[in-house]
């Protein structure tokens, strides 16, 4: 199971929690991190996830935040652009 908290806010390519927050926030879409990658919310959100659920529990970590891919991710998310378009 994953814990999708902080998922929309955390870059899916650098892991930085650069994304709009708050509930007055939940109207912007699209955002850029500042590692410069435009990131679509539910896009991102679902690579981000993607990720933590391909990756083994931390140990000592009930709930692990979004943090830089790994290898298999990338391989992943790789898959996912193609079917994208």
């Amino acid at each position: 199971m994953v814990n999708e908290r902080n998922t929309t806010r955390a870059c899916s390519s650098c892991g930085q929690h650069t994304g709009p927050s708050g509930l007055r926030q939940l109207v912007v879409r699209e955002w850029t991190c500042e590692c410069g990658v435009t990131h679509d919310r539910d896009i991102n959100a679902a690579r981000n996830i993607l990720r933590l659920g391909c990756e083994p529990p931390s140990a000592g970590t009930r709930y692990p935040s979004p943090s830089p891919p790994s290898q298999q991710a990338n391989a992943l998310r790789g898959r996912i652009s193609e079917d994208d378009g």
